[in-house]
């Protein structure tokens, strides 16, 4: 999961890539406080395995973006987390409490 904020308005998340190829995929976003800041999360099924620190993840902006803050996490179950958000995203109640384990 890469979790990507920036406190501007103006500048858009392009790509999201990575030296393994693992494809991300918009979970929800782009959440924007009008002028102030921008969040978006991002998530990638079945990555490809890759030892500490052989993995690098790039964010690519449509212009400078100020104050980039680019998280990322790893969990072993993305199909609950996943579908939690897109109920909540849709409007549908939420079922269940998922754990990032």
């Amino acid at each position: 999961m890469v979790i990507v904020g920036w406190n501007d308005t103006t500048a858009t998340l392009k790509s999201i890539t990575d030296t393994k190829g693992n494809t991300y995929v918009l979970a929800t976003g782009a959440v924007t406080i009008s002028g102030s800041l921008t969040q978006s999360i991002y998530y990638a099924k079945n990555i490809v395995a890759a030892a500490a620190g052989t993995n690098t993840v790039s964010v690519t902006f449509s212009t400078a973006a100020i104050y980039p803050d680019i998280r990322i996490l790893e969990t072993a179950d993305w199909t609950r987390i996943i579908l939690s958000m897109e109920e909540r995203s849709h409007g549908k109640p939420r079922r269940r409490r998922t754990a990032v384990r």
